[in-house]
């Protein structure tokens, strides 16, 4: 029986210093979701602490979530700026409709203006005379 008594303090001590190791880890690196996994199923399997476990795994997945919606940001952006032709976004919003809000760097070549100056402008601003007094009462129509 001692025997045994002392075996499990070993494996007892052994697994609080994979715990403490872990916590390290992730302390370290809290974006990594490959240690995260791996020490929600010690929690899972070896301490049969669920309750850990799941908060672990909802961890996980808002990293994944994250992680994600920051590639498809930057993917957007990196598509939006390599692209040859002038792109323009404008506000939608009533506070700032027809106003600029990004501008890629073609439209220093069709239009003249560096994007930075088109920030904040109003789009009619690109347009010849006659359409932008037009595009003026369009989007007056347009918010009434």
């Amino acid at each position: 029986m001692e025997i045994a008594l002392k075996v499990a303090y070993q494996v007892a001590k052994k697994i609080i210093k994979i715990k403490n190791l872990f916590a390290r880890i992730i302390d370290l690196n809290h974006q990594c979701i490959d240690t995260s996994s791996t020490y929600a199923l010690v929690y899972r399997h070896i301490l049969r602490d669920e309750a850990t476990f799941n908060d672990l795994v909802n961890r996980i997945q808002h990293i994944k979530n994250s992680s994600k919606l920051e590639q498809q940001r930057e993917r957007g952006i990196r598509f939006f700026d390599s692209d040859i032709y002038a792109l323009l976004m404008v506000s939608g919003e009533v506070k700032e409709l027809g106003r600029v809000k990004q501008a890629n760097s073609s439209n220093r070549f069709v239009f003249g203006y560096d994007p930075k100056d088109l920030i904040g402008t109003r789009i009619n601003k690109l347009m010849p005379a006659p359409f932008a007094a037009l595009h003026d009462r369009f989007m007056m129509n347009f918010i009434s």
